[in-house]
């Protein structure tokens, strides 16, 4: 049964008719540029086979917008005229992006709805964005209102600055927007121009690897990590990260604290990184893609310091195998997903690998999966 056949046969359960609408978002791996989206660098982001599926009809009977999740069996009501009541964190999701809409001047009239995800929480795949995205694209079926992609993840990335207060870039909302079957996002965040880079590697998978350690990008190690950025940029007289390469910026880094120098030099060498990468997928050449994707996790690792003591052993275990390309942590960091690039033809060796060792020295059995890059958000005809 797909997404959608659960998302509708719950709402009918629940709400006692067939629903109108329905929509879907995906998450998404980025293959290298994290943590360089809020600071003007480039990304290259990929919308994976994991989705947020959200179904909905308006309704007459009552003045809320009511979300429903069919695994809890819960119902989460929120009024109309004021979105911000004591529900559970994770609806400030949906309630900031019902907010941004009224802010354009949409009327946006009474629903009902059912969320169904088979993507994990908090493991680094854009789970929030996905939610964002999926209510967004549902709302422009129930108002008519249709948004611009681009627009459409700006007003989301807004949701969730300013109602959730994660300052987030516009990464995770414009992949799980914007992406295309077979290809990756290249998304360059000093002026939000776009391409899109074929990425369908012969013989060769990425390898998603989820460390079972939750993360929360509210937490305050991200808001450090984005003021530490400010802080550095400001010292330096920037007005932009990408006006150094990193040999000017090593010419300038004494200038700064141990920490920020340490920030300094995972953006300038994560935004060459990101750049080298970008023609490596157009030629192909996918060992020298996985040695970058190597270092940006070691700059990840010790110059950002966004990591933990289990995304470590992942990606240690993961590359010291046969089959294995490249491997890094993917996302905010905190904890959440490794991604491997690895020959297909190895994988079962490589998941027995990695699942054994990670089980004997944590306690904890990884969940795997392989994901071609699939499309971004879009509705779904009923």
């Amino acid at each position: 049964m797909t997404l959608v056949d659960q998302a509708s046969k719950a709402f009918q359960s629940r709400f006692g008719r067939r629903p109108d609408w329905a929509a879907q978002a995906p998450g998404r791996v980025n293959l290298i540029g994290d943590h360089i989206d809020y600071n003007d660098g480039i990304v290259l982001p990929l919308a994976i086979d994991r989705h947020t599926v959200i179904v909905g009809s308006k309704t007459q009977t009552n003045s809320l917008y009511q979300f429903h999740l069919p695994e809890r069996d819960e119902i989460f009501s929120t009024p109309k005229l004021d979105i911000k009541v004591n529900n559970p964190e994770w609806t400030k999701y949906l309630s900031g992006v019902l907010l941004q809409f009224r802010q354009r001047g949409v009327e946006i009239p009474p629903f009902q709805c059912s969320i169904v995800s088979n993507l994990p929480i908090g493991a680094g795949l854009s789970s929030s964005a996905a939610l964002e995205v999926a209510l967004a694209t549902l709302v422009e079926q129930i108002t008519n209102h249709r948004l611009l992609p681009m627009d459409k993840a700006r007003l989301c990335q807004r949701a969730e600055n300013l109602s959730v207060q994660v300052p987030c870039g516009l990464m995770d909302q414009a992949s799980t927007t914007l992406c295309r079957p077979g290809h990756v996002l290249k998304l360059d965040c000093r002026d939000e121009s776009v391409s899109h880079l074929p990425f369908s590697p012969d013989g060769l998978a990425l390898l998603i690897t989820n460390s079972m350690v939750r993360h929360s990008l509210a937490s305050s190690a991200y808001a450090d990590r984005k003021k530490e950025c400010l802080t550095a940029a400001e010292l330096l007289g920037l007005s932009s990260w990408p006006e150094l390469d990193p040999c000017q910026y090593e010419q300038l880094a004494e200038r700064l604290p141990d920490i920020l120098a340490r920030r300094g030099r995972h953006i300038t060498t994560e935004i060459e990184r990101t750049k080298q990468a970008s023609q490596l997928i157009l030629d192909q050449q996918w060992e020298s893609l996985g040695q970058l994707m190597n270092q940006s996790h070691d700059s990840l690792r010790d110059q950002f310091q966004v990591s933990c003591p289990e995304l470590d052993l992942l990606v240690d275990f993961t590359s010291s195998l046969n089959g294995v390309l490249g491997t890094r942590m993917t996302g905010g960091g905190f904890g959440g997903c490794t991604v491997s690039l690895i020959q297909l033809n190895d994988r079962p060796f490589i998941e027995r690998a990695i699942s054994t060792k990670y089980l004997a020295a944590t306690g904890m059995e990884p969940e795997m999966f392989v994901s071609a890059a699939v499309q971004g958000a879009q509705s779904i005809p009923l």
